[in-house]
């Protein structure tokens, strides 16, 4: 693998035989992106992301949760109580 110029500056100092070289321009011309279609893309990520966190809301707390109550005797889970849990659904999780 070939050093890069800032490798050879260091091994060479002002001997160093550099190549010139211009880098691209970062605006590609030939994209017709207008600020409003990056908006719509960064709009799709977003519904993306909810979407998700939805289906993932459903599959713990709707399904799996729910079905956790055949293991305990009809007790919901306390993963699954809005306001978490107290001393007497610890107490009625040990009978």
């Amino acid at each position: 693998m070939a050093k890069t110029p800032a490798q050879r500056i260091k091994k060479h100092g002002a001997k160093a035989a550099v190549p010139q070289h211009h880098l691209p321009p970062v605006i590609n011309p030939t994209t017709s992106r207008t600020p409003e279609k990056a908006q719509s893309n960064s709009n799709l990520i977003l519904i993306a992301g909810v979407v998700a966190s939805l289906f993932l809301f459903w599959y713990l707390h709707l399904l799996t949760l729910d079905q956790l109550r055949q293991l305990t005797g009809g007790l919901a889970m306390p993963d699954s109580l809005i306001g978490g849990f107290d001393p007497a659904t610890s107490a009625s999780f040990r009978r």
